[in-house]
């Protein structure tokens, strides 16, 4: 009797995994992920850790290795807001020197995309639709759109967790 109640529980499990694409997950299972997880964490120990005041001769030594750094990428997403206006997008930043970077914003689902690219001697903006802009500084940029207003100059070293030094 138990062999046909098994046989007929995968039976029951294989029409709802190809009906609703999701595995069947009895009490059994379940049961035994408890299990599992509650041994893990009985294997674990719990350290305290001490923190200690900033060192500041450390601090600045951080701060110059970051400022050495020429090149790097960031992959990761944002949000923003502002009132009723809001989105998200991934965004996809690609620094090759002090001046030169890449900056690719892509929007849920292919909703579209906006691309930042600067050099020494310019910044320019271009839209999924072609549309772009290109000016001096990002700051001239943004400037042609009141409503998002960020301080993108010092962002990188935001990215890079240092105080900018124009601030």
């Amino acid at each position: 009797m138990k062999i046909m109640a098994a046989e007929t529980h995968r039976a029951q499990c294989s029409i709802v995994q190809d009906k609703l694409f999701r595995p069947c997950v009895t009490g059994a299972h379940l049961f035994v992920l408890v299990l599992l997880l509650v041994s893990l964490n009985a294997c674990t120990t719990l350290t305290s850790m001490q923190a200690s005041p900033p060192n500041a001769q450390h601090w600045q030594q951080h701060q110059q290795t970051m400022l050495s750094l020429t090149q790097w990428q960031l992959t990761g997403k944002v949000a923003m807001r502002n009132g009723n206006d809001g989105g998200q997008a991934d965004v996809f930043w690609r620094q090759t020197d002090a001046k030169n970077y890449e900056i690719k914003l892509v929007a849920p689902f292919g909703a579209g995309s906006s691309v930042l690219t600067a050099d020494a001697t310019q910044v320019m903006l271009v839209f999924s639709n072609g549309d772009g802009m290109v000016a001096d500084t990002v700051e001239e940029i943004l400037a042609g759109m009141p409503d998002w207003q960020f301080p993108v100059s010092g962002l990188r070293f935001w990215v890079l967790g240092i105080a900018s030094p124009s601030s």
